[in-house]
């Protein structure tokens, strides 16, 4: 009854950027060009800003327009909303072919301390609220010429950045992986104490089928609440707001094919649609403390089809 109360408590105060509340997470990116002006801050709650590239010295790239995530910020403060910088992609991961410099960054004790030190200026810097740290993926086992695995690395490397953000009043998130208990190994339980919550990629599921249906949203959840013990209060359930095959923003399904908020599939493109959004935001109210989605600029501005507005619509519904 107290954790019903606790749930009920938070979700009558949506929207707010209170962790404990639940949160609507938007990723957006630089390369979208999304004008900030644009942004429908009052149906968010914190943006993940994408992404920052570290270099295997500790090292960070410069930031590509500078310019567009202060003015995101400005907008997104002025409306109560948290913007965090993620830091990695996939790009820079697995989808790279290899992670190579996290790994190296990981592995070395100065390198961690200056990639912890050069983030934490660059949160300052940028007036940021957060760190969403996006490495795909710590490895469970250890490679060759490795003196133990880089999840242990992962650990030692959230452990730091983890102490500095507290220091400086922000806070720490991280993605993760959807149901790939191979893949999901990489991430030491242990790291869940450390992060304010986590973002769980439940996208892109391989082997064919729909990359992201209502069922393997479900097994999403099984996998890291009930296999690996993390905490409902820290779970967040990620949403894609494109399509799959080939990889199709929805804002374009919809000019293909003016039905298609109707419906999860347009010729042989399969997504997810406003009702399926719905649902699975019901699925988080009830096992998680939040929805995060990639990403907003592939949504359409029309509230009556509007993926984010359908998130928004669904929480309140159940508020009433």
């Amino acid at each position: 009854m107290k954790k019903l109360l606790l749930l009920m408590a938070a979700l009558f105060s949506f929207p707010a950027t209170q962790a404990q509340d639940f949160r609507v997470i938007a990723y957006t990116t630089a390369w979208s060009e999304l004008d900030p002006d644009s942004i429908r801050y009052d149906l968010l709650t914190h943006i993940n800003y994408s992404f920052l590239i570290p270099a295997s010295d500790g090292s960070l790239e410069p930031l590509d327009n500078p310019a567009h995530l202060e003015r995101l910020v400005e907008m997104a403060h002025a409306n109560d909303v948290n913007v965090f910088i993620a830091i990695g992609g996939w790009d820079l991961g697995d989808g790279g072919g290899v992670d190579t410099r996290f790994e190296l960054l990981a592995a070395d004790p100065s390198s961690r301390g200056q990639f912890v030190h050069n983030v934490i200026n660059f949160v300052e810097a940028y007036r940021l609220d957060g760190v969403d740290m996006d490495w795909e993926y710590p490895d469970a086992h250890t490679d060759p010429g490795e003196s133990k695995p880089s999840s242990e690395n992962f650990y030692e490397l959230m452990l730091e950045l983890d102490a500095a953000l507290e220091q400086s009043g922000k806070q720490l998130s991280m993605a993760v992986v959807g149901a790939n208990p191979r893949i999901g190994a990489g991430i030491p339980s242990k790291v869940f104490e450390l992060v304010d919550w986590v973002n769980i990629m439940a996208y892109d599921n391989p082997g064919g089928g729909h990359h992201s249906s209502y069922g393997h949203a479900v097994e999403c959840l099984d996998y890291w609440l009930d296999k690996r013990g993390l905490s409902a209060e820290k779970t967040v359930l990620g949403l894609p707001f494109y399509g799959k095959y080939p990889g199709t923003d929805y804002r374009t399904l919809v000019m293909m094919d003016p039905e298609a908020p109707e419906k999860d599939q347009v010729n042989e493109i399969l997504y997810n649609g406003p009702e399926t959004i719905r649902r699975k935001t019901r699925l988080a109210i009830e096992r998680a403390a939040g929805i995060m989605f990639w990403e907003l600029s592939q949504d359409v501005r029309d509230p009556r089809i509007s993926l984010l507005k359908a998130i928004y619509d669904e929480v309140r519904s159940l508020t009433d």
